[in-house]
């Protein structure tokens, strides 16, 4: 039985929790109206994470600004695709670095 693009993007919001829990131990996820998959803290400010097998959605967007509007010292976000992930998610890399100078 083939995955169908669902299972797939819920397979790979696993394994970025999973990756997220090794880099930085503590994730969060965040509701407003909208939502953000994940959120962790990069030295001092948040990050939001979005998961989606290919590219955000609109829907995905309108969260992360919801939830820049309630955090307005979080970093830019992260879009994480599996193009990303299977590359290290090497976004995230760039956006704790900038956030320890």
């Amino acid at each position: 039985m083939t995955p169908t693009g669902q299972d797939r993007g819920k397979q790979l919001e696993c394994a970025t929790y999973l990756l997220l829990r090794r880099r930085f131990g503590d994730v969060s996820y965040w509701r407003g109206t909208g939502e953000v998959d994940f959120v962790v803290n990069a030295g001092r400010s948040p990050v939001p994470v979005q998961v989606s097998w290919e590219m955000a959605s609109e829907r995905a967007r309108r969260g992360v600004d919801e939830f820049h509007a309630a955090h307005p010292t979080a970093l830019e976000p992260v879009f994480v695709t599996a193009e990303s992930f299977a590359a290290g998610v090497p976004e995230l890399a760039a956006a704790c670095e900038r956030d320890r100078h």
